[in-house]
């Protein structure tokens, strides 16, 4: 049981750990810096976006 435990939380941690991995250094290619001052809105669309969708379309 404890194996299978710990075989799962490596793999978890591993995959967790390898994508953020890819996707910070895959935006270090793409020119961002106009894209910082909006950062606010942005994120705050993000989350009106959740909220109704989590609201009408029962996400």
């Amino acid at each position: 049981m404890f194996l299978l435990i710990a075989i799962f939380l490596f793999t978890t941690v591993s995959t967790m750990v390898l994508v953020v991995s890819l996707i910070y250094f895959g935006f270090n290619f793409i020119k961002t810096g106009w894209l910082e001052k909006y950062i606010t809105p942005i994120s705050g669309l993000s989350i009106a976006i959740c909220g109704i969708g989590m609201v009408f379309l029962g996400w």
